[in-house]
């Protein structure tokens, strides 16, 4: 009861004052700070709130602290997959592709919006691709290349991007999406997380066996692949996801798979086949354009 009365105070407040920015900060705030509690969390959604806070964020897109605020109460709300359904998803993405357009030097939002679109991208394609939000997921790397979480959704993202979406994946390569991957597995290599979905989006983007893309990741993402499955030789996701990048470039062009066997990537694969036993069917695949059996 009492989180849904102050719930209610602070969306009231917010329609009261749509025009004030301090009045926006200060009950996106409050917001944010319930949102920390599960039962308020279930207050606001029941509240429409997600409504009046995207609205705010709309209103007041140059306010650092309504974007910090809204955002963090995006996550907070959308940690709980019972709520998701419950959150309109194309709302969300359209002020989230404003927010990062508005506000591109500025990390800790740049890495929010990331990560919720990361969970929010299914079915809204065509409104990213409308807002050129590939591009503002890839320039989100570029600027910050140790900042983990960013990365690491950012990269999911584009992964998945990448193989549920021609025009997407098109995108991704117009954008250079593959050397900023690259990038952010070399600078972040210590890292599981990161190399497992950097690994992962290489994948996604060379699965179509498109020789200029496979080109692309040859050129400069083979030696890191390969960096990563030295430095992660227990990770079994990284080796996986490694083993499927080996397989497609060198499918798309001989060439590829004679640059992988001079660089070593045999070996590589065949120890990631007998460290790990689910991994055999994928070493045997990735084996086999190179001219070897598994």
């Amino acid at each position: 009861e009492i989180h849904h009365a102050m719930v209610v105070d602070a969306i009231k407040s917010m329609d009261l004052a749509a025009q004030s920015g301090t009045t926006q900060h200060s009950t996106t705030l409050t917001l944010a700070k319930l949102a920390a509690d599960k039962q308020s969390c279930e207050a606001i959604i029941g509240a429409d709130g997600v409504h009046h806070v995207v609205k705010a964020m709309q209103g007041h897109s140059g306010l650092t602290e309504v974007q910090e605020n809204g955002s963090f109460l995006l996550l907070k709300l959308s940690d709980h997959y019972e709520y998701r359904t419950a959150i309109p998803s194309e709302e969300v993405v359209h002020v989230v592709l404003q927010m990062m357009r508005s506000h591109t030097s500025n990390g800790n939002l740049l890495e929010n919006g990331c990560v919720l679109l990361s969970r929010f991208y299914k079915g809204n394609e065509s409104t990213l691709l409308g807002a050129d939000g590939v591009s503002l997921v890839i320039e989100a790397m570029r600027h910050d290349v140790f900042r983990v979480r960013l990365l690491k959704c950012a990269c999911w993202l584009l992964g998945n991007l990448a193989y549920e979406n021609g025009d997407c994946y098109k995108a991704i390569v117009a954008a250079d999406g593959i050397p900023v991957v690259v990038s952010t597995m070399r600078h972040n290599m210590e890292h599981s997380k990161v190399q497992v979905e950097g690994c992962r989006a290489l994948a996604m983007l060379a699965y179509e066996r498109n020789e200029h893309v496979c080109h692309q990741i040859a050129s400069g993402g083979l030696e890191v692949v390969m960096d990563a499955m030295e430095c992660h030789k227990s990770n079994e996701d990284v080796q996986k996801y490694s083993c499927w990048v080996f397989q497609y470039v060198a499918e798309s062009s001989s060439v590829n798979g004679i640059e992988i066997r001079e660089k070593g990537g045999v070996r590589l694969i065949q120890r990631a086949q007998s460290s790990f036993p689910g991994l055999a069917w994928d070493a045997k695949s990735a084996l086999r354009p190179l001219g070897l059996r598994g």
